[in-house]
């Protein structure tokens, strides 16, 4: 059992992390200013098990007075930033902003209150366009286009890369990176792939046998997707096995096209409907490819366990 600080607890993935640490009998203190996430994703009954506290990240004065004088914490989960590929063209000041500015002031709360393990969320975002695929944690990172504000995430997160690679070399007794590829499951907003595509489908008429279908970028990209159980699952084996100053993809290697992804989508929802898919080929730098090589993850013992047909029926139907 451990008491352990989690930013960006509200978000999807830190919502079901929180659940997850909880049932596992640690003791949580969780912070989100909520411009994100959504408190109202735990039930009531679930909000009572944890300390909650709304706090912006970039507020170190109230990040430290978030723990106590004599309170005792045994590691940091840094989850908080703002995500959602739109976000990342429209508002890429803030991103940045919230970026390093959080870093740097979990940094500075690990060394004042003597917090001596510590987990930085990275992001497959830090690959740009990977020349490997699958792709390993040691492959290339890289900013193809200072200019294009899409890498002010991908190019924060390389930051924190270096940072959890390099900062403090000698006070942590843990501190690992950690690269999430496009998680998803219940309770999630539109901003990310799959319930941006759900939400869109939800609000058209179906009334013909054929639908044109309108899709952001290319639908020839490929992404690999997992199930925030199997993410979850992944993260919890990085904490107990994972190694100081390693970095760990957490993902699922089943490569999917986007079209294959919708087509899969509107099967569950309507298998007799024709789909006629038409690029809007916008979201200029987005990477033709994505999937990552989990190997590294797999000799500590990871195995996804959901599928992508299994976890898309689970977000449709809501049942696997």
């Amino acid at each position: 059992m451990k008491k352990i600080l989690i930013t960006g607890c509200t978000g999807v993935v830190g919502y079901h992390l929180t659940l997850r640490l909880i049932e596992n009998r640690n003791e949580i203190i969780g912070i989100d200013n909520n411009s994100r996430g959504r408190i109202n994703r735990f039930s009531e009954e679930d909000r009572a098990k944890f300390d909650f506290k709304e706090i912006d990240i970039r507020n170190y004065k109230d990040l430290a007075n978030c723990i106590g004088k004599n309170e005792k914490v045994d590691a940091v989960i840094h989850l908080a930033y703002v995500n959602g590929t739109e976000n990342f063209y429209k508002y890429p000041d803030v991103v940045l902003d919230v970026g390093v500015r959080g870093l740097i002031n979990i940094f500075d709360l690990c060394k004042e209150k003597n917090i001596k393990e510590l987990y930085i969320a990275s992001s497959s975002e830090v690959l740009g366009n990977p020349k490997i695929i699958p792709s390993p944690e040691e492959s290339e990172i890289n900013i193809s286009n200072i200019s294009n504000p899409r890498y002010s995430y991908g190019g924060g997160k390389i930051l924190y890369e270096l940072f959890g690679k390099h900062y403090m070399p000698d006070f942590f007794s843990k501190l690992i990176l950690f690269r999430p590829f496009n998680v998803y499951g219940p309770k999630m907003d539109p901003g990310h792939v799959i319930p941006d595509l759900l939400s869109k489908i939800k609000k058209m008429k179906i009334d013909k046998p054929y639908l044109n279908f309108e899709v952001s970028g290319s639908a020839d990209q490929t992404r690999s997707f997992e199930y925030i159980d199997d993410f979850v699952d992944g993260f919890e084996i990085v904490m107990e096995k994972g190694t100081n100053r390693e970095i760990y993809n957490i993902g699922n290697d089943e490569e999917v096209s986007i079209k294959l992804l919708i087509e899969k989508m509107f099967k569950l929802i309507n298998p007799k409907l024709k789909i006629n898919i038409i690029d809007k080929k916008d979201h200029v730098g987005s990477p033709t490819r994505r999937c990552p090589d989990i190997s590294k993850l797999k000799n500590l013992g990871y195995k996804p366990k959901i599928n992508l047909d299994k976890g898309l029926r689970k977000m449709i139907t809501g049942k696997f």
